[in-house]
């Protein structure tokens, strides 16, 4: 086990490695500055957030199944409640589909490209950011 003393010669080791080291690029030095992923934080922050408001949607949808087939908005929602002969189940089961689907799809688009990972995680985010506003309005 190491001792506290040993972390701190190791920093200033780096520290001074860092401040001695000659970089070819703004990328390097980016990169040498924050070596913690912070794009993959935030790509995993979006992707927690999507998650929660889709579970918060889910239990909405649950608690109010008894009225949920008039209220609904959605038509696909009411297409696929009409489906089912007025139960909430099929709904349900495709929601949380749709929600997996995306989930599975944004860390792929992240790894491929990044952009188009946080092009997608953004939108979908702003988008459930608007739906949990909407539905505690």
């Amino acid at each position: 086990m190491s001792s506290p003393i040993a972390s701190i010669d190791q920093l200033t080791t780096n520290s001074a490695e860092f401040v001695g080291a000659e970089f070819s690029s703004i990328n390097e030095v980016r990169q040498s500055l924050f070596p913690l992923p912070l794009k993959g934080i935030a790509l995993a922050t979006m992707m927690l957030w999507i998650g929660c408001i889709s579970i918060y949607d889910v239990y909405w949808s649950f608690k109010t199944q008894a009225v949920l087939w008039e209220v609904e908005q959605n038509p696909m929602g009411v297409w696929l409640i009409e489906m089912d002969g007025g139960d909430i189940a099929l709904f349900m089961t495709c929601k949380m589909l749709g929600t997996m689907i995306v989930l599975m799809s944004i860390p792929v688009m992240f790894v491929f490209r990044k952009s188009w990972g946080f092009a997608a995680g953004g939108a979908i985010a702003l988008f459930q950011l608007w739906l949990f506003c909407y539905l505690n309005s």
